[in-house]
C-alpha cells in the first residue's frame, strides 16, 4: 500500500496510473479504484483510477490554481505484441516535437524521458521479463489545453506534454518555471545566435514590434536564465523590458521580483542622478530619456556574465521605447 497524496501529480504519473491500472486489469484480471505507483525517486503512492472495458482514465489532479491540466483525463489501452518489449505510444492529444533543442527528438510525442521511463517500470512490475505489451496514450483535451500551455513556444504541436521529473507537484513550484525557461532557451538557441530575454508578455509583444524575435520569457528569473546562458557560452544577448523591472539589473538585482531587493526606482534615481521626487519607474520614464540606463544595464551584464553583447530595450507600460542601446 503506498502513500495517499494530498498534493499534486504529474501528468507523468496520470500516465503511468493509467497504464499500469489497464494492465492489472488485462494481465491480472484486478480492478481496483486506485493504484500504486512507483515514483522516480523510488516512493510508493497510491492514485486513483476508473477503470472501462478496454483502457483506463486517470484524471490529473494540481495543488497550483494556474495550472491547465489540473482535472485533465489521461487515458491508456493496453494491446499485447510479439516483440516482447513494453513500448509507449503517444496518441491523440499528446503533442509532436516540431524543433531542436528538446530532449526528445523532432518527430517523436512529447512524453519526456522520465516519465517515460516511469511508465514502463510501472508497466513491467505487472507483466513482468518477455511480456509485450504496446501502452496507447491519449489525452481528449490535450489539443485544447496545449493552447494555454507554453508547448507552442517550445516547438511542440497538437497537444501537452507528459512530463514530470518528481511525478509529484509541490505547490507554487519555481522549478517549474526555472525548467520550462531552461527547455525554451534549449530550443531557441538553434533557431539563432542572439537570445533574447524579457520579464513577461508586455515586454514580449514591444519587443517583436521593434522587430525583435527569438524570445525567453524569464518572469523574474533573470539570475536562471543569465546563469544558464552563461553555461551554453551564449555570447550575445537582448533583454527588453519595463525600467521598473530591468533598473534593478544595474544593482546586481537579478530576480525582479517586486519584493525582493532594492526599489528599481532607487536604483534608477543614484545611477542617473536624478534628485527629483518619483513614485514610480514609469514617472521617470515619461520625463526622462533613458538611453543611458540601457547603457548602463548592458555593461553590468557583461561585466558579471561575460557576454560580448547585450543590446537593451526599455519600454513603457503602453509599449512604446523609452530608452535603447544597440550593442551591435
Amino acid at each position: 500500500m503506498g502513500l495517499i497524496l494530498s498534493n499534486g501529480i504529474t501528468t507523468g504519473s496520470a500516465a503511468a496510473a493509467a497504464a499500469k491500472g489497464i494492465v492489472l486489469k488485462k494481465f491480472k484480471g484486478l480492478v481496483s479504484d486506485t493504484v500504486s505507483v512507483e515514483l522516480p525517486s523510488g516512493e510508493i503512492v497510491e492514485i486513483p483510477v476508473t477503470l472501462y472495458d478496454d483502457f483506463a482514465v486517470c484524471r490529473k489532479w494540481s495543488v497550483e490554481s494556474d495550472d491547465v491540466t489540473n482535472g485533465i483525463e489521461i487515458i491508456a489501452r493496453a494491446e499485447v505484441n510479439r516483440e516482447g518489449t513494453i513500448n509507449i505510444i503517444g496518441g491523440k492529444g499528446i503533442g509532436v516535437v516540431t524543433k531542436k533543442g528538446l530532449q526528445i527528438p523532432v518527430g517523436e510525442k512529447a512524453i519526456n524521458p522520465v516519465p517515460m521511463k516511469m511508465i514502463k517500470g510501472n508497466v513491467f512490475d505487472v507483466v513482468g521479463e518477455g511480456v509485450g505489451v504496446d501502452i496507447i496514450l491519449e489525452v481528449p483535451e490535450g489539443e485544447k489545453i496545449a493552447r494555454k500551455t507554453f508547448n507552442s513556444r517550445l516547438g511542440i504541436v497538437d497537444g501537452i506534454s507528459i512530463i514530470g521529473t518528481k511525478g509529484i507537484i509541490n505547490p507554487m513550484s519555481e522549478d517549474a518555471i526555472k525548467k520550462t525557461i531552461q527547455y525554451e532557451i534549449d530550443v531557441k538557441v538553434f533557431e539563432s545566435d542572439i537570445i533574447a530575454l524579457t520579464p513577461g508578455n508586455i515586454g514580449e509583444k514591444s519587443l517583436i514590434k521593434v522587430g525583435i524575435g527569438n524570445i525567453v520569457i524569464v518572469n523574474n528569473y533573470f539570475d536562471f536564465a543569465f546563469d544558464y546562458l552563461k553555461s551554453k557560452n551564449i555570447k550575445k544577448i537582448i533583454v527588453g523590458g519595463h525600467p521598473g523591472k530591468l533598473g534593478k539589473l544595474i544593482a546586481g538585482e537579478y530576480n525582479t521580483h517586486s519584493k525582493r531587493g532594492i526599489s528599481a526606482v532607487d536604483i534608477i534615481k543614484e545611477k542617473l542622478g536624478l534628485s527629483g521626487d518619483y513614485n514610480t519607474a514609469e514617472e521617470i520614464s515619461r520625463i526622462i530619456n533613458l538611453d543611458n540606463l540601457a547603457i548602463y544595464i548592458s555593461a553590468k551584464l557583461k561585466e558579471d556574465f561575460n557576454f560580448e553583447r547585450v543590446s537593451v530595450f526599455l519600454f513603457r507600460m503602453d509599449g512604446s521605447l523609452c530608452g535603447v542601446f544597440k550593442d551591435e
